[in-house]
């Protein structure tokens, strides 16, 4: 017998622990495919504990499910742009493309009475999430609003581009309150710094507010940021408003902040002069590391420490340390 010509095994026919074992071995691609033959066999795949995070992504020219296996993506599920909207689109019609990242293996298929909110649920239950935890959008999509519908909650939005003050402004009301916000840049057309739209993001609670921002931050908008952790890349570091932004924190400002930290590409250096001019502080000795419990910034218990710092009290006793690297590198970190 020719090796084409070899019968089909019958996988499912095998006792579960085999079964198990099998399906274990198998590429996570080819879990994923298995997954979707019927009823049993999503079971038997679910039954091995699989995980992987599950993210949205809009991009230029589709729509995507992506499954993510540790930190690289292994598993995309592909739809059209009027694949993903709530409507009565029938099922037969929402055809996604599965691709495996690596390597050259896909397939476009569709399943009886799913739609995208089916597959995105699938993907879910396969791989044990609870919900999706990112979701990128490069461009809008038509019918955005009722795409909105096809998910519950996530913890990531990360908006790449700019959009109409319109658009943006009904992006953000639709996709918040999320857990960090990521703005690759300004997605207002109007960049006047005073931009109430921008302000009224900046005022909102997310544990982490990350800005790859190409503009010079007003001090204003510091000062009413609420976020938990800050990370910002700006144009350039002004002296003048860091040593603002120590003083105004002293006083009471920005009472939810755990973490700020400000990059830019300037090659100047920070004058650490200029920015603690008028300010009462502690300079610790470069050798004097201290362990942070539970640091909002980082996820590496082995790396949760400071060395030296400035360290600057306010009125409550609360106390936090800035710290100078890099040259145009600014921190300043919540210590109580």
């Amino acid at each position: 017998m020719e090796d084409g010509d070899r019968p089909p095994f019958p996988l499912l026919r095998l006792p579960d622990d085999p079964l198990q074992l099998v399906v274990l071995l198998m590429r996570r691609f080819d879990q994923f495919a298995l997954s979707l033959v019927s009823k049993q066999s999503k079971e038997v795949v679910k039954s091995i504990g699989l995980s992987s995070r599950i993210t949205i992504k809009v991009d230029e020219e589709e729509v995507s499910i992506r499954i993510h296996k540790r930190i690289t993506e292994n598993i995309r599920c592909s739809f059209a742009d009027d694949q993903v909207a709530i409507n009565n689109l029938p099922s037969e019609m929402v055809k996604p493309t599965v691709t495996s990242t690596r390597g050259r293996h896909s397939f476009t298929r569709s399943r009886k009475g799913y739609r995208f909110e089916d597959w995105l649920s699938h993907c879910l239950e396969v791989f044990h999430q609870s919900k999706v935890t990112t979701v990128f959008f490069e461009r809008l999509i038509p019918h955005f609003k009722s795409f909105r519908k096809t998910f519950e909650s996530f913890t990531i939005l990360k908006i790449m581009r700019e959009y109409t003050d319109e658009e943006a402004r009904d992006l953000l009301k639709l996709f918040i309150p999320v857990k960090k916000l990521y703005l690759d840049c300004n997605p207002f057309t109007n960049k006047d710094e005073n931009n109430k739209l921008l302000q009224e993001v900046f005022i909102q609670n997310f544990n982490h507010l990350d800005l790859n921002w190409r503009t010079p931050l007003a001090i204003d908008n510091l000062l009413i940021m609420n976020s938990k952790v800050i990370t910002i890349s700006s144009e350039k570091l002004s002296e003048k408003v860091l040593n603002r932004f120590i003083k105004h924190w002293m006083a009471g400002s920005n009472p939810r902040l755990e973490y700020l930290e400000l990059s830019s590409d300037d090659d100047r250096r920070i004058s650490e002069e200029a920015v603690l001019k008028g300010i009462n502080y502690q300079k610790m000795p470069s050798t004097h590391r201290r362990y942070l419990e539970n640091p909002p910034f980082i996820n590496n218990p082995d790396y949760a420490y400071i060395n030296g710092g400035y360290d600057v009290r306010r009125a409550d006793g609360t106390t936090a340390s800035v710290l100078f690297n890099n040259y145009a590198y600014f921190v300043l970190v919540v210590l109580n």
